[in-house]
């Protein structure tokens, strides 16, 4: 191997990291699965061809143009393309990348089939490129830049909030922030870089190729970005370097063919795919969390350990203090603050909701219980936007929120749950609440840009805040613990925590007792008082009786879509009717006789079920 083929594979390495970086943006941040890059880079680099040859453009107008172009194309698809669901996005890139060079190619002043050949070698302050050594240290300024670029904006709270999309767009709008503007911006910014890369290709080349932007070549990137690391600026770089230099390893080291090459790499990326998902899912590289948030974890839980320390020189039993969430504004006993009327929704011929209509008083927990399919998921998610009504209205602190989205309503004041929890399993514990707590604004990229100082300190007050929340719920050694890692317990502890983060004042809690031990339920009941002593509304939804009985001040008991009878827990399991129905007969003997009555089968789990042990404050 020569040192001029050296500088070529340098070369095409900082190319092929510019695509692969590019993609990574859009498949290892925001989950988009767009699979044929090369269709930007494909308008890019046959545009600069096209102006280079026919209209003497220089390197620097040319590039600007073609990457302005990529950058309006990928604009103008992601408002359709975000609307698709996942398959269909990747027919539709797959189509892209197939009617772009169907196009160049059916065109003659473009070169037909062959292309354009003879585009003129790019000059730049002085430099004639017409070699891979001059080329090569201006490739890696360029790709270094583009990585600072892609860096910046994944360390960013867009690129957090990107994350939280690519596992599940509905929990990141539960909190109250909007994924769309965050993934229009990443596929912009993509499709600009992709078209970028393709100018640079075309003037390293001197030619403007079908063969350079095939479906082969995209296939190659998405290789690239899997074996270096989604989800991380610098594994693509690493697949590109490797995923490049196997081809010419096995011309130049082991003096192979390049026809048996060829077919051979193709052999060899099958079985390091194959390799990488068996044992390293992750990539070469794997993910790690936001630098800001790595630093500020590692430096408070460095001044607990300095703190318990001295307690022990000084010996102070005290358990370290920890700062209590602030208070939202409590409101009197009068004031509503959720009102739902005549709420109604069908899916065909089925009638999911039949007339929801009640209030809700500040500072109250009012109970939601009936048999599975009374609609009591139905009823959270046309109370916060997840599905639009049919008819009726909700009105939340005095504002109507009824056609607003999911995310719009959690701003103006309610965030809920999820039965499932929905906990981002790929992010750490500190990140999936630092999401409930960041504000609408601070993900917006013109803010990111325009007015870094602003979004700094607005981050810093959400760390706070999050911080703060983990201290209460005693999970501040988890801080760093990726969210799939967590036992089951944990999760569901974490996930009222993200709610905590958003300060809304009414919660919306779906089945948050489900399923753990009676250790975790007695600590997540003590949560709830606590927001309820703190002034918060909440709605909660639990087949767990007993969580029912010492928290809710008010049950709601709903059958076939509609509430067929409200009062207190006492009074609601004295109904014969309804203890035969759903609370047992144990339950309503007891009410009669004043006993504490069998539990029902909702009813707290036994030693079998999970015991993790997570005590909130008392």
């Amino acid at each position: 191997m020569s040192v001029q083929d050296l500088y070529d594979l340098i070369s095409l390495a900082c190319i092929f990291g510019m695509f692969a970086v590019s993609l990574n943006l859009l498949v290892g941040w925001a989950g988009i699965p767009a699979v044929a890059p090369t269709a930007f880079g494909a308008l890019g680099g046959y545009l600069a061809g096209y102006m280079a040859i026919h209209h003497g453009f220089t390197l620097v107008p040319a590039v600007i143009i073609a990457t302005a172009a990529a950058a309006i194309l990928g604009l103008f698809l992601s408002g359709t393309a975000l609307r698709l669901s996942i398959e269909n996005i990747i027919l539709l890139t797959v189509a892209l990348g197939s009617i772009v060079l169907s196009v160049a190619t059916a065109i003659p002043v473009l070169g037909g089939p062959q292309g354009l050949v003879n585009v003129p070698y790019a000059q730049l302050f002085g430099i004639h490129f017409s070699s891979s050594k001059a080329w090569m240290p201006l490739l890696i300024i360029v790709l270094i830049v583009i990585y600072a670029i892609t860096y910046w904006v994944g360390e960013s709270p867009m690129g957090l909030t990107l994350k939280g999309v690519r596992e599940d767009e509905s929990a990141v709008r539960s909190v109250g922030l909007n994924p769309i503007p965050a993934k229009i911006a990443a596929f912009t910014i993509s499709s600009a870089v992709a078209g970028f890369a393709g100018a640079l290709l075309v003037y390293y080349d001197n030619v403007a190729s079908p063969n350079s932007f095939g479906f082969n070549q995209g296939i190659l990137i998405v290789t690239m970005i899997i074996i270096g690391g989604l989800g991380r600026p610098f594994g693509p770089v690493a697949g590109a370097i490797l995923v490049t230099a196997l081809p010419k390893v096995l011309q130049w080291v082991i003096n192979i063919s390049p026809s048996r090459a060829a077919l051979l790499q193709q052999i060899i990326y099958g079985l390091l795919l194959i390799l990488v998902m068996l044992f390293r899912p992750s990539g070469l590289i794997s993910e790690v969390p936001l630098r800001v948030v790595r630093r500020y974890a590692k430096r408070r839980l460095a001044e607990v350990t300095r703190q318990e320390a001295a307690a022990d020189l000084t010996e102070i039993a005290a358990d370290v203090e920890v700062e209590a969430a602030p208070e939202p504004a409590r409101g009197n006993g009068d004031e509503l603050v959720l009102e739902a009327h005549a709420l109604r929704k069908k899916f065909g011929g089925l009638i999911v909701a039949d007339g929801f209509d009640f209030q809700l008083p500040a500072g109250k927990v009012i109970g939601l219980v009936g048999p599975n399919g009374a609609g009591k998921t139905t009823l959270f998610n046309l109370l916060t936007g997840a599905i639009a009504v049919d008819s009726g209205s909700v009105n939340l602190l005095g504002k109507d929120v009824t056609l607003q989205s999911m995310d719009e309503v959690a701003q103006a004041g309610m965030a809920r749950s999820f039965q499932d929890v929905r906990l981002f399993q790929a992010i750490t514990l500190f990140e999936n609440v630092l999401l409930g707590a960041l504000p609408a604004r601070t993900i917006k990229l013109s803010r990111i840009v325009f007015k870094p100082m602003q979004v700094r300190r607005e981050t810093r007050e959400a760390l706070d805040r999050s911080w703060s929340v983990l201290e209460r719920l005693n999970l501040q050694n988890k801080a760093l613990v990726l969210g799939g890692q967590l036992s089951y317990g944990e999760r569901k502890i974490a996930a009222i925590g993200r709610l905590i983060a958003t300060d809304a004042r009414v919660l919306l809690l779906d089945e948050p007792a489900a399923g753990v031990g009676a250790e975790l339920a007695d600590a997540i009941l003590r949560v709830i008082s606590q927001l309820r002593e703190e002034g918060h509304t909440i709605l909660l939804v639990e087949h767990n009786l007993e969580v029912v009985r010492d928290v809710a001040t008010e049950v709601y008991f709903l059958e076939s879509g509609r509430i067929r009878a409200h009062g207190t827990y006492d009074e609601l399991i004295a109904d014969p009717v309804l203890g035969e129905i759903y609370f047992g007969a144990g339950h309503t003997e007891a009410a009669r006789t004043g006993g504490d009555g069998a539990t029902s089968p909702g009813a707290r789990g036994d030693a079998s079920a999970s015991t993790t042990t997570l005590p909130g404050r008392s």
